[in-house]
């Protein structure tokens, strides 16, 4: 994890990488398909998110209830870096930088 400036908190935030991005990810998806099943998510796999949230935030956040603004701050939903103020860019496809104006040729 490294500190990356998100556009939407207006400030730097620890960031997830690409594998810890991936890791997130699959756990959520193992726990959507197994509420598809009986509706609810199981007492286990709840307890192995908090874990993985835990091991990847660190002390930066270990509250549960903030995993919504982890979705936001996961790098491969950010575009390259401005080559003009350095922030990221809005999105993978974004061509104009959202802080500063600069255009991605």
């Amino acid at each position: 994890m490294k500190f990356y400036w998100c556009w939407k908190c207006k400030a730097e935030v620890p960031m997830l990488e690409e594998h810890e991005w991936e890791i997130v990810k699959g756990l959520e998806d193992e726990i959507y398909s197994e509420m598809k099943y009986d509706g609810r998510k199981s007492p286990i796999l709840h307890q192995k998110y908090k874990k993985v949230f835990h091991d990847i935030l660190g002390k930066f956040d270990t509250n549960i209830s903030s995993q919504c603004s982890i979705y936001h701050h996961a790098r491969p939903l950010y575009g390259t870096q401005c080559k003009n103020c350095g922030k990221p860019l809005k999105g993978p496809r974004a061509i104009i930088c959202f802080e500063c104006g600069w255009k991605k040729k």
